[in-house]
């Protein structure tokens, strides 16, 4: 699919007339500098067409650092990771791309993993294909933070259900750098660290290092001392995140002189509203201007929500706790747009795509969805290769 994306993208750039990369923000921000950019030839279309939006944010990020005029509303991780990939040679803005489609795979993989322990092989891997076919999954391709996020998001829960909290903590921490809701991953780490340290010795891992009780004298270490780090790690896995993410504000204040909360203002405000304030702005902006993607994303987030009911029975709790705080918070924000950036949210919510694979069990049911979303993935990458916003 990220394969079929970029050659899409080179098609569509080949045939039109596109603005240049990163024109909305060289417009709009007056920024002095500009990070490295392909506009014209070959280069433009495989990669320049890519350049928009969040990823010139990303990518002025890892080519000059952080400075207060917004920033700092964009997490260090990913354009961390296009920094040390581009130490290989390649521009930051194709070592982001990159870094997502390995990002991607990865995330894949540990989908696959958790859920092919609790619905079998053929759930898994209709999982998989659902979530690659989304229609925003070209934010996947593109050198935004998605699948960086997606990756850590499913594979700090997958360590967790294992009792891996050594893993867990390191990914946690990492997730907490990703996104301003990368802390929200406490939710579940936290239930899953309880149920941990609450059940019988062994009983709430498969993880080959099972608890410090077992541990302690196969490996010369008192069995007092193994009981005390086998709660401990738990524990600072669920801390792990909004630890990091605490961090990180502290250095966006002390360091650079704008808080990751001022940026975030600049960008979209701080007010949450009742998902019926939502739905009701919704409607009078495509009453208003006729706007189809305003209806898509309210399609779509409807669909989620129903989709999140579904799971609170046939899901694990874990993966319930996962998702219902970034549903909410696609539910709460009235952006410039009442939808601004719903599709994405949505994207990395991977239980969704779970109960979504379960329900899709008739053949034409299925195939019918897999052609709609693959229509639907295409629009939306057209929209995006043209410089459209779409989220």
């Amino acid at each position: 699919m990220r394969v079929a994306l970029w050659l899409f993208g080179l098609y569509v750039a080949s045939e039109r007339i596109i603005p240049h990369p990163c024109h909305f923000e060289e417009a709009r921000n007056g920024w002095a500098v500009m990070p490295l950019q392909y506009k014209d030839g070959l280069a433009f279309t495989l990669v320049g067409v890519w350049e928009r939006w969040d990823a010139c944010w990303y990518a002025r990020i890892a080519s000059y650092g952080y400075t207060p005029d917004g920033s700092t509303a964009f997490f260090p991780l990913f354009p961390t990771l296009e920094r040390i990939v581009a130490l290989a040679g390649p521009h930051v803005a194709i070592a982001g791309m990159l870094v997502n489609i390995v990002a991607t795979v990865v995330a894949l993989w540990g989908l696959h993993r958790i859920v092919v322990r609790d619905h079998g092989e053929v759930i898994a891997r209709r999982t998989m294909l659902l979530l690659a076919i989304f229609p925003s999954a070209l934010f996947l391709l593109a050198p935004f933070s998605e699948a960086i996020f997606l990756a850590l998001g499913i594979w700090t829960l997958e360590r967790a259900r294992r009792g891996d909290w050594t893993t867990t903590a390191t990914l946690a921490t990492l997730i907490g750098l990703s996104r301003p809701v990368g802390g929200l991953i406490v939710l579940p780490v936290a239930w899953l660290a309880w149920r941990y340290l609450a059940g019988p010795p062994g009983a709430q891992t498969e993880a080959p290092q099972r608890r410090g009780r077992a541990l302690g004298p196969e490996r010369g270490v008192p069995p007092s001392e193994g009981r005390n780090k086998d709660r401990i790690w738990p524990i600072v896995a669920a801390l792990a995140a909004p630890a990091s993410g605490v961090l990180y504000l502290v250095y966006t204040i002390r360091v650079v002189g704008r808080s990751l909360f001022d940026s975030q203002a600049q960008w979209s405000g701080s007010a949450f509203h009742p998902p019926w304030d939502i739905v009701g702005a919704t409607l009078e902006f495509v009453g208003r201007t006729g706007d189809p993607l305003q209806v898509l994303q309210l399609a779509m987030l409807l669909i989620f929500a129903g989709l999140f009911v579904i799971g609170i029975r046939r899901l694990p709790v874990e993966l319930t706790l996962y998702a219902a705080p970034l549903l909410y918070l696609a539910w709460a924000r009235i952006l410039p747009t009442p939808l601004t950036s719903t599709a994405r949210q949505l994207l990395v919510i991977f239980p969704a795509f779970i109960v979504l694979a379960l329900l899709l069990d008739d053949r034409r049911a299925r195939w019918s969805y897999v052609i709609l979303s693959l229509l639907l993935l295409g629009a939306l990458a057209n929209e995006f290769v043209i410089g459209n916003f779409i989220g």
